[in-house]
């Protein structure tokens, strides 16, 4: 869910392959579908994928990537891509061919894009122009895949700190690791109560707290359907993380049409 720039109350969210703004006050469980802004993957090929995750960049454009329902699944075809959409010349397609796409960020000096390829495990950084949003020469910073049983433990969710930090959820793996995107090296492990930590993004008055998502589900690999492993009783709860001795940036926001 990302805010719009100058509409209150207002926010982007992917709703299969389209984007809908809708509108929230925040303080109850209503919301209100306003349009549709706009929509990707139309064809039959890619009944089967989603949004997966999305973010502003720091020039105002939506940044977003799609993935197949059956997730990583042994079966599963690489047909998601990550798309930048801008109200004036709409979308287009940076990446292609992913089984799934996640956390996606930007360096404090805006000249660098990240990106995660979950079901290949890897977070790949790219040169980004911040004048035309295209991004180039992509290198993996960091790399880890892991098997446990039916389930796949691999990077998901990421944010980065002031400090410029990235720090990625491990899907199935109970933990966020921070690691330097320079030398690729695990400066620290947080870890999480629950198996399935999902994403994580720092809030609060000071942008010092860390706050993480963890499902109570999650994806099999023979089918991509829900597994049927139970998981701990504080799966599926969200996690306040103090005193990490660093922050977060601001969220951005989504300059759409009107």
């Amino acid at each position: 869910m990302i805010p719009l720039k100058e509409c209150k109350n207002q926010f982007a969210i992917g709703n299969k392959r389209t984007v809908t703004i809708i509108e929230w006050g925040g303080n109850n469980e209503d919301a209100r579908p306003v349009r549709q802004s706009f929509g990707v993957e139309e064809s039959m090929k890619y009944t089967n994928n989603d949004w997966n995750v999305a973010k502003a960049s720091p020039k105002c454009q939506f940044y977003g990537g799609t993935f197949r329902s059956d997730f990583c699944a042994e079966t599963a075809s690489a047909n998601g891509n990550v798309y930048r959409y801008t109200k004036c010349t709409g979308t287009k397609k940076l990446l292609r061919n992913i089984r799934a796409s996640s956390g996606i960020e930007w360096n404090e000096d805006n000249n660098k894009f990240y990106h995660t390829d979950s079901c290949s495990g890897v977070i790949r950084e790219y040169d980004w122009d911040p004048k035309t949003g295209d991004i180039c020469n992509g290198r993996v910073v960091f790399k880890y895949k892991k098997r446990i049983g039916e389930l796949l433990v691999v990077p998901i969710g990421l944010t980065i700190d002031v400090k410029g930090y990235l720090n990625a959820t491990l899907y199935a793996g109970s933990c966020v690791l921070k690691i330097n995107p320079r030398t690729s090296k695990v400066m620290k492990k947080i870890t999480i109560p629950a198996e399935i930590v999902t994403s994580a993004s720092f809030g609060g008055p000071n942008l010092d707290i860390h706050f993480v998502t963890t499902a109570s589900k999650a994806f099999n690999l023979t089918d991509g359907g829900l597994s049927n492993k139970t998981f701990g009783p504080e799966s599926g709860s969200v996690y306040m993380i103090t005193g990490l001795k660093t922050k977060g940036y601001p969220g951005r926001q989504f300059c759409v049409r009107s």
